[in-house]
């Protein structure tokens, strides 16, 4: 085929809407992510994944219609953080913004004003977890006066956002909570956090969620991880329809990162980035825990785990970051 008419071919199977999103047909789709082969043969359909993948993609798969929709923009990365020092190393290794808690081990709680504090010395922007406790997301009215008072401490800090959730007990989203607590946030941009993969309908989920004002979710697709709840991650990006930022979050590590972003549609990856420390963090061998400090105290011979700069650094280079 004349060179010129297979370029004008492979346009006409590619529509950019006023939003800024491309979408590119079911076929092209396929050439351009799962036949390796037909790259090698395809010269025109090589020079468009080339232009498009050094862009940094986002992919939305449909699969009931034809098309699907790349988004031009960079992956972003935000990483969270239970320790205030690696704030500025996980910046200098590449990510975007920083998540601030506490007991990451326990899902992530309410950080102290100083670890805040801290963490935004590192020069990007930081969201602060308000989680009173482990467990549940089911609020009384005393929990919400006491969160509505730790996002206005955050926000007084300096925090760029707030990460919250609740649930009521049937798993729905308590959209009276929600209401009170983003009242409190004063416009500040709100995350939802993994609470919304406990909901038992995470699609009416969604819909309550981005009709409260959040303007960021955080999910697993429901699953252990987020590449094991892939699907439904991108159920969920395609049910969002760009009105909320969708991250996909929960196992994400080096390795998995492409292959979310391309099979979910994400434009955020949300990791913790931790491994057990070495040498001095490690902590003391000795022996048993024969004194407790609590019901969930790992005792003196659990490793300390902490921030690796280096998983950021290399997810940023799978992601064509750098």
């Amino acid at each position: 085929m004349d060179p010129c008419k297979a370029f004008m071919l492979a346009l006409m199977r590619i529509h950019v809407d006023p939003c800024g999103s491309m979408w590119i047909h079911e076929d092209l789709y396929e050439d351009l992510y799962e036949d390796t082969r037909g790259l090698q043969r395809n010269r025109i359909t090589d020079i468009i994944r080339r232009h498009l993948l050094t862009r940094g993609c986002r992919l939305q798969g449909n699969s009931s219609g034809r098309m699907r929709r790349i988004m031009a923009n960079i992956v972003r990365i935000e990483v969270c953080i239970d320790d205030p020092s690696f704030a500025s190393a996980s910046a200098a290794a590449g990510a975007d913004r920083i998540e601030m808690c506490s007991a990451l081990d326990l899902g992530g709680l309410t950080p102290t004003p100083s670890a805040l504090g801290r963490s935004i010395q590192s020069g990007i922007p930081v969201t602060a977890m308000t989680r009173l406790r482990p467990g549940d997301f089911i609020l009384d009215p005393e929990d919400i006066s006491r969160m509505r008072d730790e996002i206005v401490s955050h926000i007084a800090a300096g925090a760029e956002g707030i990460v919250l959730g609740a649930l009521k007990n049937n798993g729905e989203i308590d959209t009276e909570a929600l209401s009170w607590l983003l009242d409190a946030c004063n416009g500040t941009p709100v995350t939802f956090h993994r609470a919304f993969d406990h909901c038992s309908d995470r699609i009416l989920g969604l819909e309550q969620i981005i009709d409260s004002g959040c303007q960021r979710l955080l999910t697993s697709g429901g699953a252990p991880s987020a590449l094991e709840g892939v699907e439904e991650v991108a159920r969920i990006v395609e049910a969002a329809d760009g009105r909320i930022e969708v991250m996909a979050g929960g196992g994400v590590r080096p390795g998995c990162g492409a292959e979310l972003v391309r099979r979910s549609g994400v434009q955020w990856l949300h990791l913790s980035a931790r491994d057990p420390a070495s040498g001095a963090g490690a902590g003391p061998q000795r022996g048993s825990n024969p004194a407790p400090l609590g019901s969930l105290d790992p005792g003196p011979d659990a490793p300390r785990m902490v921030t690796d700069p280096q998983q950021i650094r290399q997810l940023a280079i799978e992601l064509g970051r750098e």
